[in-house]
């Protein structure tokens, strides 16, 4: 085989690597947008989780799980002690969202906030519509370099990838402690 046939199939694994983590989070994407009633396996956070342990409350977890990821997509971070109607009021001040756009994110947070706080939230609209509203909102407001970067390499995918590595590490510390603690107890008994 020719050196530049080499280099052609090395640069296009290169490449297919490089796009895992985008090919991840647009399924991630496509299967919380198609049904908005998936289960959220690990949530990013507390609310998230309990919002998933509710049966008919996965539809306002998977909306509020999307959005998350699209806030840490487009590096605009959501402290843990914001309430969901406190997060809407700053960013659509904050990034000054028009009508439609307000709207929607007022919407989700209050589903969020009836799911969590109501004894009968009632009933909730379905919100792919909101979220895409939401998501075209925030995209608006960061640079070009910024959403290609959240569409190629987004920070949300990687953030799992990172969570699990340190899951995975602290399984061997687990192993190695306890291997000390048996080399410890041979050697003292």
């Amino acid at each position: 085989m020719p050196l530049i046939g080499k280099i052609g199939i090395g640069a296009a694994a290169l490449l297919l690597v490089l796009l895992i983590p985008a090919g991840v989070r647009l399924i991630t994407r496509n299967r919380r947008v198609r049904s908005l009633g998936w289960k959220v396996s690990q949530p990013s956070d507390e609310l998230t989780a309990r919002m998933a342990a509710g049966r008919n409350q996965v539809t306002v977890a998977a909306a509020w799980a999307e959005l998350d990821d699209v806030l840490f997509d487009y590096g605009m971070a959501r402290e843990s002690s914001e309430t969901p109607r406190a997060l809407a009021r700053r960013l659509s001040q904050q990034y000054e969202f028009d009508a439609g756009s307000a709207a929607a994110i007022t919407a989700i947070a209050s589903a969020v906030e009836r799911v969590l706080f109501a004894r009968d939230p009632g009933r909730i609209e379905p919100m792919s519509k909101d979220l895409r509203k939401v998501r075209q909102a925030l995209a608006a407001t960061v640079s070009r370099g910024r959403r290609v970067r959240a569409v190629l390499l987004p920070p949300s995918t990687l953030r799992r990838l990172r969570l699990l590595g340190e899951r995975l590490l602290d399984g061997f510390d687990l192993l190695e402690t306890i291997r000390l603690r048996r080399t410890a107890a041979q050697k003292g008994g």
